[in-house]
């Protein structure tokens, strides 16, 4: 199921198969959006990225921010 989120460092959307990413930005207050699978909204997108050549490089970069976000919370957290 795709999910769209919405960092607080990127002006673009990301989206993201991934269901812990999805889980942990909504914990955090992230704006999250859960779509359908055949969304064409979703299909427009990762077009988009492919045709442009971002959609590994947007898939990293949300990985990246993700992680940050996660150790410095462990941080805080300790």
């Amino acid at each position: 199921m795709p999910y769209l989120i919405d960092t607080p460092t990127n002006p673009r959307s990301f989206l993201t198969n991934n269901p812990v990413i999805y889980m942990d930005a909504r914990s955090w207050g992230w704006p999250v959006e859960s779509l359908p699978y055949r969304d064409d909204y979703c299909k427009s997108v990762r077009d988009e990225e492919r045709q442009r050549g971002e959609y590994e490089r947007r898939d990293r970069q949300l990985k990246e921010i993700w992680t940050e976000e996660l150790e410095r919370r462990r941080s805080e957290a300790e």
